[in-house]
């Protein structure tokens, strides 16, 4: 037990570091001071009409006039409830609103990478930070990009979770990667999951042709097997609204060829 804690202490203070670097960049938001993001400002606006029906009615529409001439509300005001993942990102952030939350989730899901990595405990720290306070990611929330902002902040898990499944942990790389996963496609930002994507299948394609090389395909069809069955029992209740955007793509500008906007499957 003595043994466990100690090795558990450097971790405990890593994520003292976190939480105190985040409140001491955000301390505004200790004094109830909140960024005028246009992004949410926008969102707001678009998001009102349905808000306004649900609190006259207690009923959620999935349209909404307010925004381009009229389009589902998939993307502008996503219902959550019963989807216990949340509580999982609650964890993730302590709780906490955004910007500190936010922003102390990124930096602990790039220690847990970094820990599996097996890089020196302060480097971790130090890269941790880096990664939450990328200039990049700054600009984002203070754009009001927050669904993008959320969505980068679980890409280190999701990394973790691949890694330690090619290292022979299949259960616990599983379930780090089905976790990061589907907090990700929580997020809502499909593009940022999408270029991800691309990156797991090269990644999938080079450990492949090294498991080739090894003689050690059996292993690459476990680790595999393992991040394939986390995916799909973790993405699979949240690609709802995903699908409807497939489904309609046929109509809209950007589904179809300028000047043809017939119904997806019409001649």
């Amino acid at each position: 037990m003595n043994n466990l804690i100690q090795k558990a202490i450097p971790h405990f203070v890593a994520i003292v570091i976190f939480l105190a670097a985040c409140a001491a960049y955000f301390s505004p938001q200790l004094q109830g001071k909140v960024p005028q993001q246009s992004d949410m400002i926008q969102y707001r606006g678009m998001a009102q009409e349905a808000k306004n029906f649900y609190e006259k009615t207690g009923e959620r529409t999935l349209w909404t006039n307010s925004m381009f001439g009229g389009m589902p509300t998939y993307q502008i005001n996503t219902v959550s409830a019963g989807n216990n993942l949340r509580i999982l990102d609650g964890l993730g952030t302590l709780f906490i609103k955004a910007p500190i939350g936010r922003f102390f989730a990124a930096m602990l899901g790039f220690y847990i990478l970094m820990v599996v990595l097996g890089v020196n405990q302060w480097l971790a720290v130090i890269g941790a930070i880096a990664f939450g306070f990328t200039t990049n990611t700054l600009i984002l929330y203070e754009a009001g990009h927050e669904t993008k902002v959320k969505a980068i902040s679980y890409l280190p898990l999701v990394t973790a979770g691949l890694l330690l499944a090619f290292r022979r942990r299949y259960l616990l790389g599983g379930i780090l990667f089905a976790v990061g996963l589907g907090l990700d496609i929580m997020a809502n930002h499909v593009q940022m999951t999408y270029y991800f994507f691309i990156t797991l299948i090269i990644f999938g394609l080079a450990q492949l042709v090294y498991s080739i090389q090894r003689k050690e395909l059996a292993h690459f069809g476990k680790a595999a097997g393992a991040l394939l069955i986390g995916s799909m029992l973790v993405s699979a209740p949240l690609l709802q609204p995903v699908d409807h955007l497939r489904i309609r793509q046929g109509y809209h500008a950007r589904g179809a060829h300028p000047g043809d906007y017939r119904r997806p499957g019409q001649q």
